[in-house]
């Protein structure tokens, strides 16, 4: 198998963004990413979630 990426993602920057009190609500949290030179935020309904009882710890410690 190959792998089509050249250069793998990762956090551009630590913690995530909170939206969880914009008007639109697109995403409740966002995570910006860097690849090369190139930033882009990634939505938390892209990435699969943990199991309940994780996201309410996380809930709770991102308050």
């Amino acid at each position: 198998m190959t792998d089509d990426i050249e250069e793998r993602a990762a956090l551009a920057r630590r913690g995530i963004m909170d939206h969880s009190d914009c008007e639109e609500r697109t995403e409740d949290w966002t995570f910006l990413m860097r690849q090369g030179r190139r930033e882009f935020p990634l939505g938390s309904r892209a990435v699969p979630g943990p199991p309940a009882d994780r996201r309410v710890r996380i809930n709770r410690r991102y308050r």
